[in-house]
């Protein structure tokens, strides 16, 4: 049986950071549709992404830096 991507995170599998991320790799990491991930680049939001040839790609830096620059979590309440 050949794993996906997908299939391998769904099963407990760690997520490398010495490589570049897939679109999918980044949507389990953020916790958000893939759909999203897409949106946010055509509306210029969410982590920097390149293009290499048909596929997205993100480095992880560029993933955990986005996302410690949305600032702190609003108070709950």
């Amino acid at each position: 049986m050949i794993m996906t991507e997908l299939d391998a995170i769904a099963h407990g599998r760690e997520i490398p950071r010495d490589r570049l991320w897939s679109v999918e790799e980044v949507s389990y990491y953020l916790g958000v549709p893939v759909g999203t991930l897409y949106s946010w680049r055509v509306q210029r939001r969410g982590p920097a992404c390149r293009r290499i040839g048909r596929f997205l790609r993100y480095r992880p830096e560029d993933v955990t830096a986005w996302f410690a620059s949305l600032g702190d979590w609003p108070a709950a309440g």
